[in-house]
């Protein structure tokens, strides 16, 4: 997955290139836009938008209203908004916006935003700044055992937004759980560190594609790893 961003007078655009496999309407994946340069978990975003194509990588504008000298932080989530409904604030204007607002401060009970997996500051120059992203790496890789080490956006808290690791056969994974070989829950309240996987176990000289979701679903999957075990030494 990339992230990044660019402006133009006061408007803030978004660009992003999704994991291969991943069709990012039909999963409801959506980008939002805080202020500040940390996503605001308990907090409706600014404005969002869901993703409106399945194409890996496109661009869209998901602000309008940029204030000088506010650094602002984008998130790309893997989950829907689904309660804040289906259009965008960007394009809304006046009393509409409003409401929308109020209504989207009423409901933030409701919205899930656990399942950003990827994040951009945006500084208050207007320029892209620190590109933070979901990403998971085997460390070590035993007959049955395997540890694995795993960095998330700043803030998110693992165990209370449900991530989860999967093992997939070869080099691609599923986004409806589709030949999964193995899932584990990561418990960690940081979030980064280590996972280990125990009482797996790995055939020789075998290919596999570690799957790290920042969200429940079987689509939230932020990031991947693929290595291949040794085979018998001579």
């Amino acid at each position: 997955m990339a992230l990044t961003v660019y402006t133009s007078d006061s408007d803030i655009f978004a660009e992003y290139t999704c994991l291969p496999g991943n069709q990012p309407q039909n999963n409801k994946n959506w980008i939002g836009i805080w202020e500040g340069t940390q996503v605001l978990w308990e907090t409706a975003p600014l404005a969002y938008q869901y993703i409106r194509s399945n194409n890996p990588s496109d661009a869209l504008c998901i602000y309008q209203e940029r204030a000088l000298n506010m650094s602002y932080i984008i998130g790309y989530g893997t989950g829907s908004l689904s309660h804040c409904g289906e259009e965008s604030a960007v394009s809304e204007k006046g009393e509409e916006k409003t409401a929308r607002r109020t209504k989207q401060k009423e409901e933030i009970q409701h919205i899930n935003i656990g399942t950003v997996g990827a994040t951009i500051q945006v500084t208050t120059s207007g320029t892209a700044g620190t590109q933070i992203l979901a990403k998971i790496a085997a460390i070590s890789v035993g007959n049955n055992t395997l540890l694995l080490e795993y960095t998330t956006p700043q803030g998110n808290i693992p165990s209370t937004n449900k991530n989860w690791v999967g093992i997939w056969p070869g080099s691609v994974v599923s986004y409806n759980g589709n030949n999964v070989l193995y899932r584990q829950e990561v418990r960690s309240d940081f979030n980064t560190g280590q996972i280990c996987i125990q009482g797996f176990a790995f055939t020789i000289d075998t290919t596999y594609t570690i799957a790290y979701a920042t969200g429940p679903d079987w689509s939230d999957i932020a990031a991947t790893v693929t290595f291949t075990t040794q085979g018998y030494s001579k």
